[in-house]
Order: C-alpha cells, then sequence, then structure tokens
C-alpha cells in the first residue's frame, strides 16, 4: 500500500510520482485518500442532471433559475439550469432558432447583447418541431425545441 509523500490542505493528500505509479487500484486510492475523497458533482457541480435528450422536457413544468448565453467554438448557445415539478434540477444547452431565439429574445442588455434570464416559468416545458434539411445533398431529419408559451 502506498502513503503519501506529503499532504496539502487546500486539496488533500500531494502524491509525488512514485506514489501514483505504486497506486494498483481504485479501491487502493480511495483507501489512501480516505476523507479526503471528493465527489466531482458535489465539489465542481451546481446540482444539476444533465439533460441529453431535450425530449424529457417535452410537456413537462419548470422554472428556469438560470440561462446564460455562451460564446462556443460552433456558435453562440445557452445553458440552461433550471428545475422541474419533481424538484429534480436539470441543465441543458441549445443553440438553435427555438429555445435559444427566445432566451435572447427578452433577455438583450442596451448593447443588444443577450443575457442571463432567471426566474422563467415554462408551465408547459418545450415542444419540438420536426422538419427535413437537405445536408450533402441528401434528406435528413431536424428538430428544433421552443419553450411551449401556450395559455
Amino acid at each position: 500500500m502506498v502513503t503519501p509523500s506529503d499532504t496539502s490542505d487546500a486539496v488533500g493528500v500531494a502524491l509525488s510520482k512514485v506514489d501514483v505509479r505504486n497506486i494498483k487500484s481504485v479501491e487502493e486510492a480511495q483507501a489512501l485518500f480516505g476523507a479526503a475523497v471528493q465527489e466531482a458533482s458535489e465539489t465542481l457541480g451546481d446540482g444539476c442532471e444533465l439533460i441529453k435528450e431535450k425530449d424529457q422536457l417535452i410537456g413537462k413544468a419548470f422554472l428556469i433559475l438560470e440561462a446564460r448565453p455562451i460564446s462556443g467554438d460552433f456558435g453562440d448557445f445557452y445553458t440552461v439550469a433550471a428545475i422541474m415539478a419533481d424538484n429534480r434540477k436539470v441543465r441543458f444547452s441549445d443553440g438553435s432558432t427555438g429555445v435559444a431565439a427566445q432566451l435572447a429574445e427578452i433577455s438583450h442588455d442596451k448593447d443588444g447583447n443577450p443575457g442571463v434570464v432567471t426566474g422563467l416559468m415554462c408551465r408547459h416545458g418545450l415542444n419540438r418541431s420536426d422538419y427535413e434539411v437537405e445536408i450533402a445533398g441528401k434528406p435528413v431529419e431536424a428538430s428544433t425545441y421552443y419553450i411551449d408559451t401556450s395559455a
């Protein structure tokens, strides 16, 4: 079993290259760190479950806690943190002419830049529009998600 070469209050146990080389299993590493083991979701996360398939939000009420505009390598998008009616906190992203455009429309600052949206109740969740686009000369099915604004 490896014993730590040094300790640090800021991060936990500091290890040398030899220490790291000698660790043979996750269980051994966890035993070495003991109570200093931290869950990334708790230390780095915001408590939200990542939603990869926005179909899960169709027709499901949620309250937007924060929708923040981000400039990414493939264009601008919003990352949205929300709380569902069942009290689950979720996070999803959208860069489309749907949700992102709706959020940008209501959040522009005095200079016309998209801003942060908070406290937006989406009683009917999202809806989806399906259509076909042509990519490289071939038809491809596509979908755009919108915040359902029906009364």
